[in-house]
């Protein structure tokens, strides 16, 4: 799996950003750093890239920290924090940022492969995540392949399905799409993160980095194995109408139909005028300002939105609509809750149901154990009929259903 992107520079130190991070004063968003059990990759090279995305959040609250330190120091004018918000979001922060979604992206082509059975490395060799991360820091390109013998055979059933809807062609798609999709994936993460605890400003490039996933990449008709070229095959030989234009166009509608673009832009200019770094959510009357997220799917194009409805400060409702409009439709509605409990100080439950075209469900609990340390705990149910499912299926093995738990800890600063 290739992608192009442009070079990346070179980070001067992340010494200094580390080394402040304990005398730095939290604002509106949540400084934390993140142990997840999804950290930890199964022998069989199985891991849920949803637990990644609080590893990346972690990448940008370091960076924020470094921000509002270099804002303390030298940005008391509007030219200096201009200064400073050049140097350390546009050049620190494009090489940090794309290093987590490169890697990120990366790994979630193996994690597709890994569902199926397959074994695979990347391009410097590795064949797990942490290190190909910090080994591959700062460079761009890179690449996923299966290699050696499969470490087992799909179940009967997930095989007749997948048989049943595009055979390889629906396999070349369920891998090849698996790293724009987590990068996109990954921005819907810290959209909700900013909706619901606030951000930092150094988080808004990753959103905006991340909905850009396929217009990163440089399409030749001479390709080979370029990841929007292998969909665009694989979608033709299925019967379904779109092409390496349609996943661009797509990008660009979510990044402009998005609050968290606007909010990113504007708040960069609040930060030169006034030195503010913080996001805060965008609401009407209760309701969530939408968000948008495009994926490439196995059944075509699709596109979601992301809303809901704040009660009270305690409970939240949200609703979530996907629908492939380019390509075989089918449309899933996510339905769920966030709860924080007034009888059990520090707990906080989440959780959401998809319903459509398949099922699934995801259950999220956090306990605050003192002001700075808090567990957590969830499950996943995910279906590969499903929209949603086919990006997250750990395992193919027993079938197109599967159900994993996680925990984990935060310390937050």
């Amino acid at each position: 799996m290739t992608i192009k992107s442009g070079k990346g520079f070179i980070i001067a130190t992340l010494s200094a950003f580390i080394s402040t991070a304990c005398s730095q004063i939290a604002g509106a968003n949540d400084r934390s750093i993140t142990f997840d059990s999804r950290y930890i990759q199964g022998s069989d090279q199985q891991q849920d890239i949803r637990g990644l995305m609080s590893f990346g959040k972690d990448t940008t609250v370091l960076r924020s920290i470094g921000v509002d330190w270099a804002t303390d120091r030298w940005g008391h004018s509007n030219g200096s924090r201009a200064g400073v918000f050049i140097g350390a979001e546009l050049l620190a922060g494009f090489v940090m940022d794309e290093s987590f979604l490169k890697a990120l992206h990366e790994q979630s082509h193996g994690s597709r492969m890994a569902a199926g059975g397959l074994k695979y490395e990347f391009d410097n060799g590795e064949d797990s995540f942490f290190p190909y991360y910090f080994s591959s820091f700062g460079k761009s390109g890179g690449w996923t392949q299966p290699i050696g013998n499969p470490y087992f055979q799909i179940d009967d059933k997930a095989a007749e399905y997948i048989a049943n809807n595009g055979g390889a062609d629906h396999v070349e798609v369920f891998t090849s799409a698996a790293g724009i999709n987590a990068e996109m994936a990954y921005a819907s993460y810290l959209q909700d993160q900013l909706y619901f605890n606030g951000a930092h400003l150094s988080q808004g490039l990753s959103i905006i980095l991340g909905k850009a996933s396929s217009l990163k990449y440089q399409v030749d008709d001479d390709d080979d194995g370029n990841d929007l070229k292998e969909i665009e095959k694989a979608y033709q030989n299925m019967g379904i109408d779109a092409e390496t234009d349609d996943l661009k166009q797509a990008n660009i509608v979510a990044l402009l139909l998005s609050a968290s673009t606007w909010q990113y832009f504007l708040g960069i200019s609040d930060y030169v005028q006034n030195g503010k770094t913080e996001l805060n959510q965008w609401a009407f009357h209760g309701f969530r300002i939408p968000e948008f997220t495009s994926y490439a799917t196995t059944r075509g194009i699709s596109m979601k939105m992301d809303t809901g409805y704040q009660f009270n400060d305690d409970l939240h409702l949200t609703l979530g609509v996907e629908h492939v409009y380019k390509g075989k439709s089918a449309t899933e509605y996510t339905v769920g809750m966030r709860k924080e409990l007034p009888v059990m100080s520090g707990l906080t439950l989440q959780g959401h149901a998809i319903m459509g075209y398949g099922t699934g469900y995801q259950l999220h609990s956090e306990l605050s154990v003192t002001d700075s340390f808090s567990l957590y705990a969830g499950a996943n149910y995910d279906e590969l009929d499903s929209l949603n499912g086919e990006r997250y299926i750990q395992s193919l093995k027993d079938g197109i259903k599967d159900w994993s738990v996680f925990g984990g800890v935060r310390w937050h600063y």
